[in-house]
């Protein structure tokens, strides 16, 4: 399956299930960015969402400041 390829029987793509964290920036670091890791992981799993490691590595841990 190509990344553009969402299969019909994704809960997501269903019925609009997702899982979202609020993560602190201070002096454009991400705080406790592991911990965030782990809650989204944990989320994901009781929904019956697939959240693959390469996916959670592409989340940064610093911004820009603005």
């Amino acid at each position: 399956m190509s990344l553009s390829e969402i299969p019909i029987s994704d809960a997501g793509f269903r019925h609009g299930v997702g899982v979202f964290e609020t993560v602190r920036v201070k002096e454009g670091k991400a705080r406790w960015r592991e911990w965030h890791l782990e809650s989204i992981r944990e989320s994901a799993q009781v929904l019956g969402l697939k959240i693959s490691e390469k996916e959670l590595d592409k989340v940064p841990s610093g911004f820009g400041l603005w």
